[in-house]
């Protein structure tokens, strides 16, 4: 009985008995973790760092759009600052404070101005998101 007679003769509801029997209604089912972050993010601005995340999950600090996009991001797990660029299409276009897991990622020779020529630096490269997800775009 969820409801018991006190010498007063009011009702006083028994939360507990209430909360199992509505809860045994609920079907527990397992929201994608986009939409868990894109919810929480929604409506509390943060959200909590899980290892489903995974590593390669950034904050989008700077978006900027060229005849390619070029992404200062910040990983959510290291705190790590980084320069991506991709390609369009390859991403949609992001606002500042997006969330991104990047799948794929390709690391190519960046140009230098060596004299009066372009030539493909040794030591300097660019990383190219070639795959990613977006997580969050508020």
């Amino acid at each position: 009985m969820l409801w018991k007679r006190n010498s007063k003769l009011f009702k006083e509801i028994d939360t507990d008995k209430l909360i199992k029997l509505l809860s045994s209604h609920i079907n527990n089912i397992d929201l994608p973790k986009a939409e868990q972050i894109s919810f929480s993010m929604e409506y509390t601005g943060a959200f909590d760092l899980t290892d489903d995340l995974g590593k390669l999950t950034y904050v989008v600090s700077v978006f900027n759009e060229f005849k390619d996009y070029r992404l200062d991001v910040i990983n959510v797990r290291t705190g790590n600052k980084y320069r991506f660029r991709a390609k369009k299409g390859v991403i949609p276009k992001l606002k500042e404070n997006s969330i991104i897991q990047i799948e794929e990622l390709e690391k190519t020779q960046k140009n230098v101005l060596e004299g009066d020529k372009w030539v493909k630096s040794k030591t300097e490269f660019d990383l190219w998101i070639t795959k990613a997800k977006v997580i969050y775009q508020p």
